[in-house]
Formats: C-alpha cells, structure tokens, sequence
C-alpha cells in the first residue's frame, strides 16, 4: 500500500531531485508498558510481577533501501528492508519465593522482520550544508521470525531456550502497523537520522522503538518537467 501511494503521489509533485541510498540503524531503545504490574506465565500457572515501564536497549541490525524525491523544502521518504536485534530485546520480572523474597527472570525476545515505511519530510534549514529536518508517516513490519528465551541471568550465560512465559503478551509474533516520527541531519550523500516507530492496534502491551542511524546516498539526479513541442505556423 505504502509503495502504490509513492508512485501515485509522486508524478504531482514534480520533484526537484531524487535519491537512492542505504540505511544502516544500529541502535535501539525499546519503550514497553505493560497494563498491569503482574504478568501471567503461558506455560504455567505461575505469575510473575513487573515493571510496568521498560526500556530495554541494544544494538539493531536495521537495513534498508530508500527512494527519496525532494521538493523545495519538503521531502518524500519510501523505504524497505529487514530488521532484527541480534542480542535480543530483554525484559525483566520477578518471582515470589517467600515473605519479601523474589527470584528475577529475564525474557529475551529475538525476531527477524520485513520493514516499509513511507513518509514526508520538512527542512528546517535548507541553506546549510547538512540541513536539519522533521519527518512524519506511516509503516508495516511483518515478522519472519520470533522466539523468546528466559532465563535468571541478565547476561543470559545460561538461560532455557524455547522457553515462552510473554511471548503472547508482547505479541512481536504478529504484523503491525506503526506511527512514524523522526529527526535528523542530511547532506548531499549522508545524513544521521533517530525514528520513533510506534506500534499502534489492537495489542495488549504498548511497544514502540527509537532507533538511530546512518544514510549514505548512492544516487542523484535532477528530475526535469518535460515538455510537447509544438511547431510553429
């Protein structure tokens, strides 16, 4: 859908320039609440307590390809790839084991997933040489891959694999729709970006990520209204 209204907008806009490039984001920070404070097991009757508010945060693998039209100050942005957190996205709850005890439990949810996103940008600042910007849109993350391992060690050293106690209450298994907000800074051929991705839908558990990364641009060209010549009488 995102790819369709691109190419139907595009023509209308008569865009100064176009860009290609590559995204390399390798970082990120994870914004989770959860409803409640207790969370039930999904392979027992166990329930654990937790923090509502987590923000776990680790190296991302996010790459993708970006088509980019430019129009005076504003910006079209169409982009596309994969996206995955090789370490895992870790959170934390804890057990009753008596009196005021607690043993604490770490799940780590890994997954891999298609990426697209499509949104417009403003320059702030065009007469820089690398202009701050605002951007806004839309995106859909569709996962090819998701497993979650828990363990009682933060560093996870041992952990039991397969094991899933939040799996469905996280729900990364499942497609999502997102809200996109982002800053940053480009130049003709690079630019640093942070994207706020915020899920939004029918999910029991709040999920969003701020991400961070580079855009090296392998492609410029002008882009020239064409015109029908008409010959003389």
């Amino acid at each position: 859908m995102s790819v369709l209204l691109f190419l139907i907008i595009c023509p209308f806009l008569q865009g100064q320039r176009l860009n290609t490039g590559l995204t390399y984001e390798f970082f990120g920070i994870h914004a989770v609440h959860f409803p409640s404070d207790i969370i039930f097991s999904e392979t027992n009757y166990s329930a654990y307590y937790v923090d509502q508010f987590q923000t776990p945060a680790d190296l991302n693998m996010n790459i993708a390809g970006n088509i980019v039209v430019d129009y005076s100050r504003l910006f079209m942005s169409l982009r596309g790839g994969i996206f995955t957190v090789p370490n895992g996205v870790k959170f934390r709850y804890e057990y009753p084991v008596g009196g005021d005890e607690f043993t604490t439990y770490y799940s780590k949810m890994q997954y891999f997933c298609g990426d697209i996103s499509l949104s417009i940008g403003y320059f702030m600042n065009a007469q820089r040489f690398m202009k701050p910007y605002l951007e806004a849109g839309v995106g859909r993350v569709a996962p090819y891959m998701y497993n979650e391992d828990m363990s009682d060690d933060p560093k996870f050293l041992s952990q039991w694999t397969g094991r899933e106690e939040i799996k469905n209450t996280i729900q990364l298994d499942k497609s999502y729709t997102y809200l996109l907000a982002g800053v940053g800074l480009r130049g003709d051929l690079l630019a640093f970006s942070a994207r706020y991705r915020m899920r939004i839908g029918d999910f029991p558990v709040y999920f969003s990520t701020l991400s961070f990364g580079i855009t090296i641009y392998t492609k410029f060209s002008n882009l020239r209204k064409h015109y029908i010549y008409q010959p003389e009488d």
